[in-house]
């Protein structure tokens, strides 16, 4: 091999290596989608298979790749999600008082979507 053949072969390499990423991602997307698609609509592996020209074991195979798939995805979106007690437990800020106490917790509700109905400062 020339010098020549040495580059040709690492540029077929690093080809090689993108095409493959575009292949992993393209498979993950497949198996999110049949995940998805048995959870929403309950329907059998087989069934699922006949629809798209799998057997009933790769779709199971499939379907418990997307599942992994969604929950890593979901579990991260979850570590993102800053928060009011990120915040403060990342600052060393710990409530002392009652009315600290309360914005904590209304923020932290907040964050998660819900809300204090009723406070009583006993």
């Amino acid at each position: 091999m020339t010098y020549t053949d040495f580059e040709k072969f690492n540029a077929l390499t690093r080809q090689q290596a993108a095409v493959q990423d575009e292949v992993d991602r393209i498979g993950a997307e497949r198996a999110r989608l049949l995940a998805q698609l048995h959870i929403e609509t309950g329907l059998s592996y087989a069934n699922i298979g006949a629809e798209v020209g799998l057997s009933r074991g790769t779709v199971q195979q499939l379907v418990e790749r997307g599942r992994k798939i969604l929950t890593h995805e979901r579990e991260a979106a979850q570590e993102r999600e800053p928060t009011v007690a990120h915040y403060q437990r990342d600052q060393g800020w710990a409530p002392d008082d009652a009315t600290s106490q309360r914005a904590l917790m209304e923020g932290t509700a907040a964050a998660h979507g819900y809300e204090i109905v009723q406070w009583n400062e006993d």
